[in-house]
């Protein structure tokens, strides 16, 4: 999921994975919520959205 969270940040952030251009993503889980109703590529869906979302805030 931080792979899939992480990639969506490319979409609006270029040039993307250099050494110089300062994209870090941090994800920890407790494991301690459970719900067999939402999949893991639902919330990671979801997650990468958002994470584009703040990205493209910084510049509004």
């Amino acid at each position: 999921m931080a792979k899939q969270v992480h990639t969506s940040m490319a979409r609006v952030i270029f040039p993307f994975h250099t050494t110089t251009d300062g994209d870090v993503l941090l994800m920890v889980t407790t494991s301690e919520v459970e719900n067999r109703q939402l999949f893991s590529d639902t919330f990671g869906y979801f997650a990468a959205e958002l994470a584009r979302d703040a990205v493209m805030s910084c510049f509004e």
